[in-house]
């Protein structure tokens, strides 16, 4: 069996406000492949898309809101913990990926067509508020 971490949209579906019933949810994959015992286990606004970085504890999620963001969560137990948030320099974002050699997160902006590189700390939190580069 193997843990599963989900993004999701509010419940009620596209144009609920931001903060209504979504977040991420852990499930177990069975080895038939199965997906057993969901559970929500962080709020936060719309993360649609969800990687993992440097350190085997922290999962990052976009914020797929106008004022785009993305928050580092750490794992404590059966929850996860919000470790640091920073700006995506745009709206929208829509994709995620630790980039090993720039010690960085890359962003991606759906609606404002910017990427962004956000520094990720040794520990796998997210240092500055701010994207160190933002290119549109």
């Amino acid at each position: 069996m193997q843990t599963l971490f989900i993004g999701t949209y509010p419940a009620a579906g596209f144009g609920t406000p931001a903060g209504v019933g979504e977040g991420i949810w852990r499930v177990t994959l069975t080895g038939d492949g199965e997906l057993r015992d969901a559970r929500q286990v962080a709020a936060t606004p719309a993360p649609s898309f969800l990687c993992a970085g440097p350190s085997p504890d922290v999962i990052y999620a976009v914020n797929e809101c106008p004022n785009g963001t993305v928050t580092a969560w750490r794992r404590n137990r059966d929850r996860l913990v919000a470790a640091g948030e920073a700006s995506t320099g745009g709206s929208d974002p829509c994709h995620l990926r630790y980039v090993d050699a720039l010690g960085a997160l890359v962003a991606t902006n759906y609606s404002s067509g910017s990427v962004a590189v956000i520094p990720v700390g040794r520990d796998g939190g997210l240092p500055s508020a701010a994207p160190t580069q933002v290119m549109a």
